[in-house]
């Protein structure tokens, strides 16, 4: 392989539930319900290769959660790649 080709390794999806998502879930649940989540947005794969997005916010939230959507973006890419956390 040429320096500049990436190889990516396809890794199966559990058929189970993922726990670890049940349990952020949750918590996340908490903080929305206290008011301490004042805005969020999604991401999601879905059984049968669906994906599934979308946001709710109070108002006067959208810049704060446009930025948190730009560094998602950029920290998920990287860990993607192998490069971040």
């Amino acid at each position: 392989m040429g320096d500049n080709v990436i190889s990516m390794t396809i890794v199966p999806t559990a058929l189970d539930r993922n726990e670890d998502l049940c349990k952020a879930l949750r918590e996340l649940l908490v903080e929305a319900e206290s008011g301490e989540i004042m805005s969020m947005a999604w991401a999601s794969y879905r059984r049968g290769d669906m994906i599934s997005n979308g946001w709710e916010g109070a108002p006067g939230t959208q810049f704060q959660l446009s930025s948190s959507i730009s560094i998602l973006q950029t920290r998920y890419t990287m860990h993607v790649m192998g490069t971040g956390d």
